[in-house]
């Protein structure tokens, strides 16, 4: 019975309370107006058990100005794909393929029996594919026009990857196209693994130069490769490129902070705990972890204990790999500065590092980092004594 009144009352002030502001303004009427469309609709049937025709109206009103009025929408999931939908600037408002892949609608699709939740995207007929002899330009272009098409984002990303001259060129331009086929194509390994390895290219190059890399250290990149990590959590080569991207971004102490605020070390530790024997993995997960506890933060919410067992368990399997035991001391010393206390994860913790300085004493990073977590680990003791 609630459904009725929330249509009446709109139809009672005219259908365009539900028209996207562009359709109202510039009489054009595209596919992303009917998103809004949508939009309204939705958040009608969510909110008509609470407000009144007025108060209908009034929220639509309110949302052509600003996106507050969706607060009252508590689920996280109907609260992202409504604020997605309702964007009023047309050209960043979700199309109806980024919707399709959102967790909440592929969950819905499923439960409907839709054979949406698995169709692709296609070129549209007589588009036969990237311009690559026309260009970067082109390419790069071709590759936003087209961001829905997961195929024209494999192609694109690989172009990107072997274009090894224009690594300086239009570089956060780059990003926003990197990022953008990440996000629309999250259900895909390809194109994460690609999107990674494409941002990590561009950040080693623009650092080696000293250059500006503000445009790949964001929270927006951090979280695009943080969810690839979350969603993709045994597919080892992408996990592998994931993790050294992260190790070079929390070389920055603000973009450390917001891999801690994302609860990216959990996902490290997460890791570790999956692939022990991979070194691939282990090397940089272990380097991601020390370079932001060297940022001087704390673990937050993780457990330390769980931090200092993961990496002794995944050292145990590379004892004498002096790369892989580089990167566990070099792990382990970040995490001694945040003070052990338990006596178990003080005894791991010294028996391999004591092992590692058998083993590598001839190799000067894995002494200079064991010797660091160890004065760390007497001065800790000292200190509780």
């Amino acid at each position: 019975m609630l459904w009725p009144t929330c249509t009446n009352g709109v139809l009672l002030t005219g259908a365009k309370r539900w028209m996207a502001p562009e359709s109202l303004t510039h009489h054009q009427m595209p596919e992303k107006s009917d998103i809004w469309s949508l939009g309204c609709v939705l958040l009608d049937m969510l909110t008509c058990h609470m407000l009144d025709v007025e108060g209908s109206i009034s929220q639509l009103l309110r949302i052509r100005e600003d996106q507050t009025s969706l607060n009252v929408i508590v689920l996280k999931g109907l609260h992202q794909v409504l604020t997605m939908m309702l964007d009023r600037n047309p050209k960043t408002r979700t199309s109806v393929w980024e919707l399709v892949n959102e967790d909440l609608v592929k969950h819905c699709l499923l439960l409907c029996g839709s054979p949406l939740h698995a169709m692709k995207k296609t070129l549209p007929p007589g588009v036969h594919g990237l311009p690559f002899h026309q260009g970067f330009d082109s390419v790069l272009e071709f590759m936003q026009t087209h961001r829905d098409v997961e195929s024209v984002q494999m192609s694109a990303l690989s172009y990107l990857l072997s274009e090894e001259r224009n690594v300086f060129y239009r570089v956060t331009d780059v990003v926003i196209a990197v990022t953008t086929a990440m996000q629309s194509h999250m259900d895909c390994a390809g194109v994460q693994q690609n999107g990674c390895q494409v941002l990590h290219q561009r950040l080693i190059a623009v650092l080696g130069q000293a250059g500006d890399g503000s445009c790949l250290l964001t929270k927006e990149v951090i979280t695009c490769v943080l969810n690839a990590v979350h969603s993709h959590p045994e597919k080892a080569p992408l996990l592998t490129h994931a993790f050294q991207l992260l190790f070079c971004i929390t070389g920055d102490e603000q973009a450390a902070r917001d891999v801690l605020d994302l609860d990216g070390i959990r996902e490290v530790l997460n890791t570790l705990r999956k692939f022990p024997e991979d070194c691939d993995i282990v090397v940089p997960c272990c380097k991601c972890l020390w370079s932001v506890l060297t940022q001087r933060l704390c673990l937050g919410a993780v457990p330390l204990k769980d931090a200092v067992e993961a990496v002794c368990v995944a050292a145990e399997a590379h004892m004498q790999d002096s790369t892989v035991m580089e990167a566990v001391c070099a792990a382990l010393s970040s995490l001694t500065l945040q003070g052990l206390s338990e006596d178990q994860d003080i005894e791991n913790s010294t028996l391999l590092l004591m092992h590692a300085l058998q083993a590598h004493l001839k190799h000067s990073y894995v002494v200079k980092y064991a010797f660091l977590a160890l004065d760390s680990l007497v001065k800790s003791s000292g200190e509780s004594t």
